[in-house]
């Protein structure tokens, strides 16, 4: 067979093939099926990081693109989307997903599927632990310090409850807990020190998920601050009425005392005497005592404002307070910011305020700004460390 019958004969079957195929879709789907699939990604991940996910297919996706259906065999601890596409005329797509805290390595399969091929990829979640717990080492009696505790990674589902320990509560109380959100690495809180009578050496210990971080610490002797002596204030002489003017009496009028004549039968001449008897004169004073001036005492107490939001929040949201001290205070005064209800996952950017003597205005005003985590209803509750103001309480606070 000369070479010119060879070629027809080809280039016949393949025209023949192209044929089939377009009209037998029979032959379009087994073509289909034979394109395979690879998946590639980040083979482990801690929580709160990202994990890179790459999904490939052996030949260009069609007019369309190519879509991939994902699934992950723990979809709370690494969620992905249900598919991803892979664009017309591609082989190759990409996405990133976000792997949540867990306490232990969990192992987590992906599953990528496209027309009958499947890939498959383990990734492992490390556990996430208590990373660093921060205090200082050296405090004043009666200071307000900040203490902090992080994780390795983000929190998982539900937060992190962080249990704290003081050996000895009253030089330095610390609450029995602190708990990091969900997702988060960290949360603070402030500590008023208590107020001993020496140097107190004490430790401090913060705990989760079996593993214990401590601080060693010293409480400063308390020195309470020095007190100026106000200076009084001049109380204003009260004008005096003036005393009525007494009614003179009238001036008397002295009377000459006829004289007397006395006859005596005597040989001696007759004896004339004449007595003169003066008028008496009357002095009168009047007395008006001045009135009293009735001393008016000034009263000091706290005003609670909500500055920002309303009684009424979503969760994860923040409303601002606005606190003033109305007077003029004359020691100094300690304010102390708490929450009505502790077992909400609620936070505080600060949680005492210094107000000085002799302080006046807008000096005597702080913000506080309250962020709740979960749902439930709490009020700021502002009092005085000295317990010499009464103690206000916002309205109530809804976060849904």
């Amino acid at each position: 067979m000369n070479t010119r019958v060879v070629r027809f004969v080809l280039t016949s079957l393949a025209l023949m093939a192209l044929a089939l195929s377009m009209t037998n879709p029979l032959l379009g789907d087994a073509q289909a099926a034979s394109t395979t699939l690879r998946m590639s990604a980040t083979s482990s991940v801690v929580g709160g990081k990202q994990v890179s996910i790459t999904v490939q297919i052996s030949r260009k996706a069609p007019t369309g693109g190519a879509k991939v259906t994902l699934k992950s065999s723990n979809s709370s601890l690494l969620p992905v989307p249900s598919s991803v596409t892979i664009p017309a005329g591609k082989i190759v797509a990409s996405l990133k997903v976000t792997a949540a805290g867990t306490t232990s390595n969990t192992p987590v399969t992906l599953t990528a599927t496209y027309s009958g091929s499947t890939a498959t990829k383990v990734v492992t979640v490390k556990s996430t632990g208590l990373q660093t717990f921060s205090a200082p080492s050296s405090i004043k009696g009666g200071q307000t310090v900040t203490v902090k505790v992080s994780l390795s990674a983000a929190a998982p589902a539900g937060g992190a409850k962080v249990t704290l320990t003081s050996s000895n509560a009253t030089a330095f109380p610390l609450p029995a807990s602190i708990t990091i959100p969900a997702g988060s690495t960290s949360a603070s809180t402030s500590v008023i020190a208590g107020a001993p009578t020496a140097n107190t050496s004490i430790t401090l210990t913060a705990t989760w998920s079996g593993k214990t971080i401590s601080r060693k610490a010293t409480i400063g002797k308390y020195v309470p601050p020095k007190t100026p002596t106000p200076t009084k204030t001049a109380t204003p002489v009260k004008t005096a009425t003036p005393v009525k003017t007494a009614t003179p009496m009238p001036t008397a009028t002295n009377t000459a005392i006829p004289t007397a004549t006395f006859t005596a039968t005597v040989p001696a001449p007759t004896a004339t005497f004449t007595a003169t008897v003066p008028a008496p004169t009357a002095t009168f004073t009047a007395t008006v005592p001045a009135p009293t001036a009735t001393a008016v005492p000034s009263k000091a107490y706290f005003t609670l404002k909500l500055a920002s939001g309303s009684t009424q929040m979503t969760v994860g949201s923040s409303v601002t307070f606005n606190v003033c001290y109305v007077g003029t205070p004359t020691q100094w005064e300690t304010i102390i910011f708490n929450i009505s209800d502790t077992q909400v996952a609620w936070t505080l950017d600060k949680w005492s305020y210094n107000v000085q003597p002799g302080w006046k205005g807008s000096e005597l005003c702080t913000t506080v700004t309250m962020t709740d985590s979960k749902p439930g209803t709490v009020q700021l509750v502002v009092s005085s460390q000295s317990g010499n103001l009464a103690t206000v309480a916002s309205d109530k606070i809804t976060f849904k």
